[in-house]
């Protein structure tokens, strides 16, 4: 779509819900039809939705910005970061970022392709599956597994074969295969022959990766975020777990260069409660106060 398209498909949007809202706003004296009102709920959040996209692609085109020509650090965050803004803009230039030659910036990109589940992604994904670096072979197995489509299952299983370690990361993604909307029977009957290997129950996939651990970890420790962030330095690592579920509870973005240093803490579950707490901090969202949902997804290594 062109630039002129997008601004008149705009301008058409918001100016449908103004024209909308103004029926409204005099109903009660025309008594609007039902049929009007619920005009206004189904086009008003469209317009929303694409106004702020509008204003959001300015963020976009600065975080690229910073993916390609920053300093590591700085390309790490601005991968996190595009991540969590879910564009498809930044799908080529994460996809080019897999290609890094710091493997930090490897890392945090192929996580943040599953976080925008583009299907263009998926070959460039199952090749960093034999990246040299072993987090990113582990965080390329688990963002497959976020796209959900059956064609990584092949892929999968040849990387486990190859890399035993993987076994859960590849457990899990073909969970989230074969439960995803194109269906995955094949994603299904692997994971099973896997457990059956083993001698071991097909556990449900919220076992193998998303516990509950359950904030009565992480709310006793200090609300600081340094302290918070020191805790993901602690030799306990159920502390360094209680940390990262407690920033990921407080969303704020000062602590995501600390969320990403867990990412390579020698304990998988602290790397996935770190996962975890680096999607709840989205810059989308502007959420810097602290979220008190239950966290249903937070994620442990748990077979």
């Amino acid at each position: 779509m062109s630039q002129y398209e997008k601004n008149f498909t705009v301008g058409r949007l918001a100016f449908i819900a103004l024209v909308v809202a103004a029926v409204m706003a005099v109903g009660s004296e025309l008594h609007a039809t039902r049929f009007f009102k619920r005009a206004v709920v189904e086009l008003i959040p469209p317009a929303v939705h694409v106004l702020s996209s509008v204003q959001g692609s300015d963020a976009v085109s600065q975080r690229i910005t910073e993916l390609r020509d920053g300093d590591p650090l700085e390309r790490r965050y601005a991968a996190w970061a595009l991540g969590e803004l879910e564009s498809t803009q930044g799908v080529r230039p994460l996809i080019e970022s897999l290609e890094d030659r710091n493997a930090d910036v490897r890392l945090v990109s192929a996580w943040a392709l599953g976080e925008i589940k583009d299907f263009m992604a998926i070959q460039p994904l199952i090749e960093r599956l034999a990246d040299d670096d072993a987090f990113v072979r582990e965080m390329a197995a688990l963002s497959l597994g976020e796209i959900e489509n059956p064609a990584a299952v092949s892929a999968l299983v040849e990387a486990l074969d190859r890399y035993p370690e993987l076994r859960e990361p590849v457990i899990w993604a073909l969970g989230e295969i074969g439960g995803g909307e194109m269906g995955g029977g094949e994603a299904a009957s692997v994971r099973e022959e896997i457990f059956a290997e083993s001698g071991r129950h097909p556990y449900d996939n919220d076992e193998v990766f998303t516990g509950h651990l359950g904030s009565y970890r992480a709310r006793p420790m200090a609300d600081d975020l340094s302290t918070l962030t020191g805790a993901l330095q602690d030799d306990d690592p159920f502390t360094r777990i209680s940390a990262a579920e407690r920033l990921g509870d407080k969303g704020d973005e000062r602590a995501v260069n600390a969320l990403l240093d867990a990412l390579r803490d020698p304990d998988p579950a602290v790397r996935a409660m770190a996962i975890w707490a680096l999607d709840e901090t989205n810059p989308s969202r502007n959420k810097h106060s602290e979220n008190t949902s239950s966290g249903a997804e937070r994620r442990s290594f748990s077979v």
